[in-house]
């Protein structure tokens, strides 16, 4: 068995990327955020030429960005594949050079040691509980 240190993650977190396609591949993020400006460029001024002074362009301005973040968040799910993108930041965060054995046994490794992070939450728990 080798000894091997265990990989040092980073936080896992929401990323601003959820809302600006940016877990897209490189050609199609392009591609969404120029088709989104062209959707804000050609919406934006639309108000100002049929009724200038309304409030309806500040509606516009806010709610257009707003709406290229939902639909992006929304689509999130469906084109990203979660254990994928677990198995990636999981590659990204140890050493380079390791050979697969090391790796399968580093993901090992922290399998066991998430089942016993839950064992002890558990634990902790019902001794809240039991305290109430």
């Amino acid at each position: 068995m080798l000894h091997v240190e265990p990989p040092q993650f980073e936080e896992e977190r929401e990323s601003s990327d959820d809302f600006f396609f940016g877990y897209l591949q490189l050609k199609w993020k392009r591609l969404a955020r120029v088709l989104s400006i062209l959707l804000y460029a050609i919406i934006f001024p639309l108000p100002f030429i049929y009724k200038p002074g309304d409030a309806l362009g500040l509606t516009i301005l806010i709610g257009t960005p707003i709406l290229i973040m939902i639909i992006s968040w929304v689509l999130k799910p469906f084109i990203v594949n979660r254990d994928e993108e677990k198995e990636n930041r999981f590659r990204k965060s140890l050493k380079p050079g390791l050979n697969e054995d090391e790796i399968d046994e580093m993901r090992d490794f922290m399998k066991r040691a998430d089942h016993h992070l839950e064992k002890i939450k558990e634990k902790r728990f019902k001794n809240l509980r039991k305290k109430k």
